[in-house]
């Protein structure tokens, strides 16, 4: 049984990408510098969801 938090329905509404990462309890690597990179490319190359 899968448990729907707040969080979940946030998420739904906000970025299906997040909900998923969030589901699957992916994080991201903060201390990296090259996930820092990437995240900066992300969000100058990329539209939002």
């Amino acid at each position: 049984m899968i448990k729907i938090t707040g969080t979940h329905v946030h998420y739904f509404h906000v970025c299906l990408r997040k909900l998923w990462l969030f589901a699957k309890g992916i994080q991201m690597e903060h201390a990296s510098e090259t996930v820092q990179a990437g995240k900066l490319l992300g969000e100058t190359a990329y539209s939002r969801c």
